[in-house]
Order: structure tokens, then sequence, then C-alpha cells
């Protein structure tokens, strides 16, 4: 015959429900980490798009600067040449460094 312990039981049924509950919390956990990585995800497609962009738009600009039939210089606020391109050199008769 068969004697059932109730407190075994009762004991049982509290740890399964505490397991429950905690797995229930850990889902949760779960859901927001998945709902981060997706933003997170979202915002690199974004940055690398931009760095893509940039990339271009720099690649279009120096093929500009340096391919321009007209004299051309970057100059900083205290008159410093930073950039010059070919023909500005010919022009002056400078080499560019």
């Amino acid at each position: 015959m068969l004697i059932l312990d109730t407190t075994k039981i009762k004991q049982t049924e509290i740890a399964l429900q505490n397991a429950y509950q905690e797995l229930s919390r850990f889902q949760k956990i779960i859901e927001e980490l998945s709902d981060i990585n997706k933003q997170l995800y979202k915002k690199i497609t974004t940055i690398e798009k931009v760095g893509s962009k940039k990339q271009e738009k720099q690649e279009q600009f120096q093929t500009i600067f340096n391919c321009a039939s007209v004299g051309i210089a970057c100059v900083s606020i205290d008159g410093k040449w930073l950039l010059v391109n070919q023909k500005l050199c010919e022009i002056l008769g400078y080499i560019k460094e």
C-alpha cells in the first residue's frame, strides 16, 4: 500500500511553483534582451550605412579635388595650408609636399 506524505507533496508543489516563477522571470529577461539586441542591430546597420555613405562622399570629394582643372587649397583658420591639388602646384610652381 502506498502512503502519501502530504508534507513532501506540498514542498514539491511549492518548489515547482518557485521554479515556474523563476522560469517566467528568465523568459521576460530573454525577451527584453532580444528586443535590445534587435535595437542594437538596427543602430549598427544605420551606423554602417552612414559610414558607407561617408566613405562614398569622401571618395567623390577626393576625385573632384584631385581632377579639378583649377587650383584648389584647403587652408586652416590660421593660414596653414592643409591640402592642395596638383593643379595649384602647377600654377604656383611648387611640389605638393
